[in-house]
């Protein structure tokens, strides 16, 4: 006699196969709706910090200071240094009167050198109206000033390496101002400013290093021979400092000559 199967079975075996394939079609619908769903963020591009014209105006005459006040002051500094080996040399000085014009000329270069240095902290504090950076390499130029004159007056020892750390947070803080100036008008500049500023911290770093190897026998000729070459590179970089003060000022002012369309691609 053949089996037959249960008329009830098979329902609900076909009901159990029906659900099973809605709940499959149901899951690969809100699958797909969830992909669908995703949302796609778009990669975050930070805008550029465009001031006015009469802004860029401002800050081309402010970057323009500061070039010539960066000329006088090293003209200063250069009178002051042949001054002040000339004045060592007693010697070499036979009338009493030449040696005391000499020390005269030397407090009359440092005073005029703080005063120029007071100026540059001033623009640089004035910059910091538009962008932040530039108010605290301001502040930190104080210090610097501060120091610098404590420095040739006092003689007290130490205090020119207190300067010179100052110094760097103070050039930091310029550099990225200057960056942030630059980012409409010639962000291609800025390179130039950052590679100044790690060739002036490298410099920086590697003075007392080569202090340190200047006391050790058998490498302190080298060492003596590598300080030469590294003042050749500060000199360098001091030259190299107020080329781009000028190229600053001419990017601002070519920018400020561009039509509007063109500022704005």
């Amino acid at each position: 006699m053949e089996s037959q199967e249960n008329p009830v079975t098979q329902d609900n075996s076909n009901a159990q196969n029906n659900s099973i394939t809605q709940e499959n079609q149901n899951t690969q619908n809100n699958s797909a709706s969830q992909e669908i769903t995703i949302p796609k963020y778009k990669p975050f591009i930070e805008e550029v910090e465009e001031k006015s014209p009469a802004e860029y105006k401002d800050m081309s005459i402010k970057i323009n200071i500061l070039f010539w006040l960066k000329i006088f002051s090293w003209i200063v500094v250069l009178i002051f240094t042949i001054v002040s080996f000339f004045a060592g040399l007693k010697y070499s000085v036979n009338v009493d009167s030449l040696l005391e014009v000499l020390k005269k000329i030397i407090v009359v270069a440092t005073f005029i050198n703080v005063f120029l240095g007071v100026i540059q902290c001033g623009i640089t504090l004035y910059l910091g109206k538009y962008y932040k950076q530039f108010t605290y390499s301001g502040l930190w130029c104080i210090g610097v000033v501060i120091f610098d004159f404590i420095n040739k007056f006092s003689g007290i020892k130490g205090i020119q390496v207190v300067t010179s750390l100052l110094w760097i947070p103070y050039f930091i803080f310029f550099v990225e101002g200057i960056s942030k100036l630059l980012e409409a008008p010639d962000i291609a500049l800025t390179d130039k400013w950052d590679n100044l500023k790690k060739l002036y911290l490298g410099s920086y770093i590697a003075i007392p290093i080569l202090i340190f190897l200047a006391i050790i026998p058998g490498i302190n000729i080298l060492a003596l021979f590598a300080m030469y070459i590294l003042i050749i590179v500060i000199i360098i970089a001091m030259v190299w400092e107020i080329v781009l003060l000028r190229e600053t000022r001419n990017s601002l002012i070519i920018y400020l000559a561009k039509p509007k369309e063109e500022k704005t691609e």
